[in-house]
């Protein structure tokens, strides 16, 4: 739950995530898709998927302030995704989830290391 708090205090993309959440046609449950996303965010360390760019950083990380910016690009990744498949049936959203985690997530990430914004 913090990191879905700390998403909608200081991340200002989540106005548009909230819209698309709480919109008529293409809503999701908000709170319950942070949640599982926050799941995802930490299998997706567990799987080793950053386990390449840790051994390479020559400065201590920041656990939190990594998996929250992880978490946010995730989500808002997740939202991008929701919209572009046009999806507005809320009981895809876990299927939707796993559909990004294995099609846009690793892409994500590598973005963030390209442009060192994971500290």
């Amino acid at each position: 739950m913090r990191h879905l708090f700390q998403f909608t205090i200081t991340d200002s993309r989540v106005d548009d995530v909230f819209r698309v959440a709480t919109n008529q046609k293409t809503w999701y449950f908000f709170a319950a898709t942070g949640i599982n996303i926050s799941g995802k965010v930490i299998k997706f360390i567990e799987d080793g998927k950053c386990d390449k760019y840790f051994y390479e950083q020559n400065e201590e990380i920041n656990l939190y302030i990594f998996t929250q910016r992880l978490y946010n690009e995730f989500f808002k990744g997740f939202n991008d995704m929701w919209i572009e498949r046009g999806y507005t049936d809320f009981m895809k959203v876990n299927s939707s989830l796993e559909e990004f985690m294995n099609i846009k997530a690793e892409g994500i990430f590598q973005k963030l290391i390209n442009i060192k914004r994971l500290f």
